[in-house]
């Protein structure tokens, strides 16, 4: 790798330490899910399938549970308006996170 190739990874490390609520998220162009319509107003999908998918509010507090996810199910919420985290838990253990906006 050259000396930009270099420099963007050590960015990204660096920028791991310092990303939105206190993970470490991934870009958007790095996604590994894809959580849609976000914002939400009363339910939302993943493209992919999953062990779990749990909401999160921004204190940490685990507001919702769903096991055994199948691609493209709508998940429905009584969600406040506000901020909150969509955790999914993949087939082979993989832990991924993205911010959902509740409008």
């Amino acid at each position: 790798p050259g000396f930009i190739d270099e420099m963007e990874e050590c960015f990204t490390y660096i920028k791991s330490f310092y990303s939105g609520i206190g993970i470490n998220e991934q870009s958007s162009e790095n996604k590994m899910f894809k959580l849609y319509p976000n914002p939400s107003h009363q339910g939302f999908q993943i493209d992919m399938q999953a062990q779990s998918v749990k909401i999160f509010d921004l204190a940490g507090k685990e507001l919702l549970a769903i096991n055994n996810y199948q691609p493209n199910t709508l998940v429905e919420h009584e969600l406040s308006p506000g901020s909150y985290l969509v955790q999914v838990t993949t087939l082979n253990d993989q832990v991924f996170a993205q911010k959902l906006m509740v409008d």
